[in-house]
């Protein structure tokens, strides 16, 4: 039997017995049958095979089934009969097909199926962010007009009046058959939401509950339902825990901790598992909850998509201020060690590369004023002022997008400027307004030729098919956020073929940032997140500031290009050669390009630093007076007689260097005390500062050695993180979350930690509120197994009607699945399998949630108990 075909209950068995053997569920699914036992009728035991054959659905579309209004694609009709066979079965499943496939459509289809043909009685929600409520609303009306939708969605009367209207008492309130709701709107009415029985969730966008612990994920796990289904066109981003909180989130049973689903994937004999293997493995386990198809596999006869990156040289205004960034932080790219510093540097240089303006002093001005000025300084507006100028001659459409909304309003000037009719959405347009610019753009006699977009507001989810021509002015670095962006025009209704131009400087940290982002799309077509795609780490990210310098440094610069076929030309040819760059390379070449340069030591011998020092000591040698004291970094650890003595330094600092108190910065006002004391009173305390003694001298030398300089900020915020959800008692914990830390070194650092009262009060109440819970969780768990060791234990609570075997029962699964994140589904699965409640209708129609009610109150019961027993 295919793994793909199997049941819930068959998926159970094989992952009940993978455990029980202490094995990967993966060297169990090409197995035999397990064989069941069964006594005959003279108790005589008989083996008998599992059963051979696929469960066949109960029903099976050939053709596009009556209840949609329209024709469904043939590949969209293998998507319903998908969902049927997974709804017959009991199982949940993810449907992960290439943005612009028709998910909504498959869908709406597969709700209407279960409400004709099932009969059912409760209705379905659809949870999807807010830029796409009105589609999702618009073709159920179009593809599904006997469902009944709404939008729950509004300010607070509007949405009172909706509750009311559909959640209030149900002789007072209207029948509907789906609830479309925004991510923002489910958290606020979570009351309201859960008190409705539903009978399928769907999640929209799921990469959104990627995180098991994020408030959305957790909301959503709340509310009751039949089926979960999640639709997303990037299954896959980051890594191996983010699928394990999907796989989780549809079926908890299953994918119970994180850390089994990481020991699945590699063994004691991990030299000889390979990344293809690796692979495979994944391949198996996704296969029976997710459908994935991509445009080139599926007959869909879209009109074909051509991307073309056109590169184009630095103008003279950004080559000023390009050098003038890399010259000011010379000396942290030369030998810093703090990420966010190089990220910080790396966003800036992105910014010269979009445009100048960016920055607050670059518009000549004031007055400001628009005029050609906008075009010339920006190599990349030049390319764009001619691409559009060719594109309207045409009579093509155009989107827009930018990971800025600054951008946007520069390019808004633009197009007002040159007089293009456009349209806008970022992320702080409303839902109104959304609706109305997207009608209007899509309207057949639409009059607009430009829609500015943000990647990550106008990215998703929506559809612009009246545009045939795509500009990605910046590169996302994920490259499935630009997908989603090209797919916005490149979908189902488009009827025109698609261009996509991608803007990229040259010798900058943008064609760094294209190569990595090729890295990334090219492991996703391999299908496995081995860690290798996430986040780029320091040293990555200070090689991709450090490519082109030796350009830039040149005395003769090159001039920006200006001839617009030329500049597609080689656009045409770089892009094919990036493209074959990578096409052929597997796994094991794309980890290897991915691993981080080794940090060496002498920071001198650093690229940046040898070539930009010199400017650096010119600028160093303007300086009248000697720089000002460094303070301590709170996340060090810094003891309370070196910030006295470093404060000390700093104000006689200010004393021989400041004339007057409006001109003493914020930052060297770091300490608490400080940030408390008047203008006033900070002036006399510099006008009494004094020279530091050789006491102060020798102390201050002293107590720099005990800083823990080799901790981040990132390494600390992880730590308290992890201690507030675990308590402070959590060092085998914290070895996995810093795993470049040693046991001895996370132990000395929590001990200085916890021990210091003047550092971190806040975060350490949280600590030690969190190591209380903790203790008494523990006190529970160590009462509850003393309670279920005795031989007839003592009645906790009859006042309802439950029995004592139903509430023993509930307390030896509490026990034996006590850390588990699903622990009432995984109670109300095990009541489901369990033979000696058969027939206990009462016990078997409580909900997970009511089974959880009864749980934590037997759980008190017991705690009173021992408490009344003193």
């Amino acid at each position: 039997m295919a793994f793909a075909s199997k049941t819930q209950t068959e998926l159970q068995e094989i992952f009940d017995r993978a455990r029980g053997m202490n094995v990967s569920p993966f060297e169990l699914f090409d197995a035999e049958p397990h064989k069941k036992e069964r006594k005959t009728s003279r108790g005589k035991n008989t083996e008998t095979e599992a059963e051979s054959e696929e469960p066949i659905p109960s029903v099976f579309f050939t053709k596009t089934p009556n209840f949609v209004n329209g024709t469904m694609k043939e590949f969209q009709i293998e998507g319903l009969n998908w969902l049927v066979s997974l709804h017959g079965k009991g199982t949940n499943g993810i449907l992960a097909d290439e943005m612009g496939l028709g998910k909504t459509l498959q869908t709406l289809s597969f709700l209407c199926y279960t409400e004709k043909a099932t009969r059912k009685k409760h209705p379905s929600i659809v949870i999807t962010p807010k830029s796409t409520l009105e589609n999702w609303k618009r073709e159920c009306e179009m593809w599904t007009p006997s469902m009944k939708c709404f939008i729950f969605d509004g300010d607070k009367t509007r949405r009172k009046e909706l509750r009311n209207r559909f959640f209030g008492r149900k002789k007072q309130t209207e029948a509907f058959d789906i609830c479309l709701v925004s991510y923002e709107i489910c958290l606020r009415e979570k009351s309201a939401l859960r008190k409705t029985k539903w009978d399928t969730m769907v999640i929209d966008e799921a990469h959104r509950v990627k995180n098991e612990k994020s408030i959305l994920s957790q909301t959503t796990r709340l509310l009751t339902c039949n089926t979960r289904l999640l639709l997303t066109g990037t299954p896959l981003q980051n890594n191996l825990h983010e699928l394990w909180a999907l796989l989780n989130f549809i079926s908890p049973t299953l994918f119970r901790f994180p850390g089994e689903f990481d020991a699945w994937l590699s063994n004691e004999d991990e030299a000889s598992k390979t990344q293809e293997w690796k692979a495979e493995q994944l391949r198996k386990i996704l296969s029976p909850f997710i459908l994935r198809r991509i445009k080139a596999t599926v007959d869909l006869k879209l009109p074909p998509k051509k991307e073309i990156c056109l590169y184009t040289s630095l103008c003279q205004m950004q080559r000023l201020w390009y050098k003038r960034l890399l010259q000011k932080d010379a000396e942290e790219l030369g030998g810093t060690k703090n990420k966010a510093v190089l990220q910080n540097i790396l966003m800036q240089l992105r910014k010269t590369c979009n445009h100048p303006y960016l920055f607050p002093d670059a518009e000549p001005g004031p007055p400001f004023t628009t005029g050609e000025h906008l075009v010339t300084n920006s190599a990349k507006m030049v390319v764009l002022d001619k691409l559009l100028a060719r594109l309207r001659k045409n009579g093509s459409r155009v989107l827009i997008f930018s990971q800025m909304s600054r951008m946007l309003d520069i390019l808004e000037d633009y197009c007002v400027y040159r007089d293009y009719d456009y349209s806008r959405i970022d992320g702080s347009t409303n839902h109104a307004d959304r609706v109305e610019a997207i009608d209007s753009f899509n309207e057949s006699a639409s009059k607009k030729f430009v829609f500015l977009l943000t990647t990550r507001a106008g990215g998703f989810g929506i559809n612009l098919t009246g545009a045939d021509t795509v500009v990605l002015y910046d590169s996302d670095w994920n490259p499935q956020v630009d997908l989603q962006a090209q797919a916005r025009a490149h979908r189902i209704g488009q009827t025109r073929p698609v261009t996509v131009y991608r803007l990229v400087v040259k010798n900058t940290v943008e064609e760094k940032i294209l190569e990595k982002s090729q890295q990334k799309l090219r492991l996703d077509e391999i299908v496995i997140q081995q860690n290798v795609s996430e986040a780029p780490g320091r040293e990555q990210i200070r090689s991709i500031i450090e490519h082109g310098i030796e350009d830039l440094l040149k005395t003769d610069a090159p001039k920006p290009e200006t001839d617009l076929d030329q500049i597609i030309k080689e656009g045409e040819e770089r892009t094919k050669l990036l493209q074959e760059k990578f096409s052929g390379m597997g796994l094991d070449d794309l980890a290897s390009r991915q691993q981080p340069v080794k940090l060496r030591e002498e920071a001198p011998e650093k690229k940046t630093a040898l070539l930009l020092s010199p400017l650096a000591e010119r600028r160093k040698r303007k300086l009248t007076r000697l720089p000002p004291p460094t303070a301590p970094k709170k996340h060090h650890l810094p003891s309370r007689r070196l910030l006295e003595i470093t404060r000390k330094e700093e104000l006689l600092y200010l004393k021989e260097n400041r004339d007057h108190m409006d001109s003493v910065p914020d930052e060297f006002l770091f300490s608490e005390e400080a940030k408390e004391m008047s203008r006033k009173e900070i002036k006399q305390a510099i006008d009494s500062a004094g020279p530091s003694t050789e006491k102060d001298e020798e102390e201050k030398k002293k107590e720099t050695h005990r800083l823990f300089l080799d901790w981040s900020r990132t390494d600390v915020k992880t730590l308290i993180d992890c201690c507030k959800r675990h308590g402070a008692d959590c060092v085998g914990l914290l070895r996995r979350e810093l795993p470049r830390k040693k046991k001895s070194q996370i132990e000395k650092f929590l001990k200085v930690f916890l021990s210091s009262t003047h550092l971190y009060t806040a975060e350490k109440k949280s600590i030690e509120k969190t190591s209380r819970k903790k203790e008494t969780t523990e006190k529970t768990r160590r009462r509850l197994e003393a309670y279920l060791k005795q031989p007839a234990p003592r009645r906790l609570d009859s006042t309802t009607h439950y029995t004592q075997e139903e509430d023993l029962f509930v307390l030896k699964q509490t026990a034996s699945d006590w850390d588990s994140c699903e622990i009432d589904e995984l109670l109300k699965h095990k009541i489901h399998t369990a033979s000696q409640f058969a027939f206990d209708f009462f016990l078997k129609t409580r909900t997970a949630s009511e089974l959880g009610k009864r749980r934590k109150l037997l759980l008190e019961r017991l705690m009173e108990l021992e408490e009344n027993s003193r």
